[in-house]
């Protein structure tokens, strides 16, 4: 059986926030992470682009959700979720921002990332190199007692910042920026 580990931000891949982008952009977090957010519209090709990486046939997937998102927002952010259809999105799949942690974006997904690879046994201790050597185990086709198949893990993040800060920590995820902007802006051309 194929395993999928799917890592997925929320704002800008799931959920359309461009009504509340006016705070974040005049540095008002506490507005932007407001009530507002459950106004949100979700992104449609955001929730097909999670549905096709599933997958089909034999397929064992575990969603996780990494967001910026502060902890004092879940319980609106899980009932956001439930009510637009998202897949597995529970409280134990859902990792966010601590409320005073004011890190960059890319600092909090790297840890974020690294908290749900150990949740997976993907990584042990503070290292990815238990994870590479899993990978290197995988690339090369030999699997003994002491290694496991390395799952085909995905990262979606609207911020190629963060893609990018992921995937130099983990090189063996596969990151993906997705930019609904761009994506519409092809359709158009393609029209």
């Amino acid at each position: 059986m194929n395993e999928i580990l799917i890592i997925c931000d929320i704002d800008g891949v799931l959920a359309n926030c461009e009504h509340r982008l006016e705070h974040l952009q005049r540095k008002e977090y506490g507005a932007f992470y407001g009530v507002k957010m459950a106004d949100d519209i979700v992104i449609e090709e955001g929730r097909l682009l999670l549905k096709s990486l599933r997958g089909s046939g034999p397929v064992s997937e575990a969603i996780y959700y990494a967001t910026g998102r502060p902890e004092r927002t879940r319980n609106l952010t899980l009932n956001w979720l439930e009510a637009c259809c998202i897949p597995q999105a529970w409280s134990e799949r859902l990792f966010m921002r601590k409320d005073a942690d004011h890190r960059p974006s890319p600092e909090l997904k790297v840890e974020q990332v690294e908290e749900i690879l150990k949740v997976r046994n993907v990584i042990s201790g503070s290292s990815p190199i238990d994870g590479l050597k899993k990978m290197a185990t995988k690339i090369i086709g030999i699997f003994t007692s002491e290694t496991e198949k390395l799952p085909n893990i995905y990262f979606i993040d609207d911020d190629p910042k963060n893609v990018k800060a992921v995937c130099d920590k983990f090189p063996f995820i596969t990151g993906i920026t997705f930019d609904i902007k761009r994506m519409e802006e092809q359709g158009k051309e393609n029209e």
